[in-house]
């Protein structure tokens, strides 16, 4: 009779050895002695590992690869284990593809040149087959750490980028109160410009800024901008209690002369818009004129002559409300 330590035994073989194992055989013949044959460990060649995928131009900044979202050629892509050392490196085919193969089981991370005018998209959104894999966290452009088994292929490590988007520009005193910037109208510096991003679901402050003077310019004030992921937004401009109050907006038949103040999200904000990477909005604006002040008093009309006279009191505790009302003018001759 044959046992054997690993593995199943037939009658004519052994097989199902975990690598790395000595097979110890047991051999039992009646009126004879037990016999121990030790066969070591077989030296193995482990199988070699294979990783790829793509890197892309996420052109809305949403974090996944869209269908119609090119591949970006041209990308170093370096394997370094978790030292820094580099294993192996390629670069990305026209069309954002990339394969490293011959890889040893370890554990390794990735780092991506970054392509000039680019920066990383947001990582790990979504599904894991599509997204980027570029959390910065071994320095700009790399990946977290991740672990090859023998013979393993990995197609799930990509990397999105996108372009900045520009957004502005200006805040403006009205000074002839008709809802429009003309040439002459200065702006209005100091102001704080809220950015707001609805980043995956949730409105944010995602940067802000104050009016200023517009470089390279010889006297252009309250100019504003960002540059910011694609993606969709609103401006608050935060007045200060100076008098001023908002012009009304929308007027006119150019839209880089009107005011976009429509207070969409509250005082002092726009409507939402959209932008792609590396496109611009660069037509918000918002104008201030000085505050109207109405009032002057409330009387007992005793004589019902429509005149305050001497005699007759004041009446006090009357609320009083401004009343907003829209007027439309008719083609008519007035």
């Amino acid at each position: 009779m044959v046992t054997a330590s690993a593995g199943t035994l037939t009658a004519t073989s052994v097989t199902g050895i975990p690598s790395g194992t000595d097979l110890i055989l047991t051999i039992t013949t009646p009126g004879c002695s037990t016999r121990v044959v030790t066969v070591p460990a077989a030296t193995c060649q482990l199988g070699n590992a294979t990783i790829g995928n793509f890197v892309w131009h996420d052109q809305n900044g949403d974090g996944q690869q869209g269908s119609s979202e090119p591949g970006i050629g041209g990308v170093t892509v370096m394997l370094l284990d978790p030292l820094g050392n580099m294993i192996a490196q390629t670069t990305t085919a026209s069309n954002g593809a990339y394969t490293i193969s011959g890889i040893p089981p370890g554990t390794y991370y990735l780092k991506f040149s970054i392509p000039s005018g680019f920066q990383p998209t947001f990582a790990l959104i979504g599904n894991p087959a599509s997204d980027s894999d570029l959390t910065g966290t071994f320095g700009a452009g790399t990946t977290n750490l991740f672990t090859l088994a023998p013979g393993q292929v990995n197609n799930s490590l990509d990397a999105g980028f996108f372009r900045c988007a520009l957004i502005g520009e200006r805040v403006w005193y009205d000074t002839n109160r008709n809802d429009i910037q003309d040439n002459p109208e200065n702006g209005i510096n100091g102001l704080r410009v809220n950015l707001w991003r609805n980043h995956f679901g949730v409105w944010t402050i995602w940067d802000f800024t104050f009016t200023g003077h517009k470089p390279n310019t010889p006297s252009e004030d309250g100019w504003w901008q960002f540059c910011a992921p694609p993606g969709q937004y609103y401006v608050q401009i935060i007045i200060p209690p100076l008098g001023l109050v908002q012009v009304q907006p929308n007027r006119g038949n150019n839209p880089n002369r009107d005011s976009d103040l429509t207070n969409a999200f509250g005082q002092g904000t726009t409507n939402s818009f959209t932008v792609s990477s590396g496109g611009s909005k660069l037509d918000l604006a918002g104008g201030y004129y000085p505050m109207a002040i109405a009032g002057n008093l409330v009387w007992n009309d005793l004589n019902m002559n429509g005149i305050q006279d001497l005699n007759e009191p004041k009446v006090s505790g009357v609320k009083v409300e401004d009343l907003t009302q829209k007027i439309t003018r008719s083609s008519e001759n007035l």
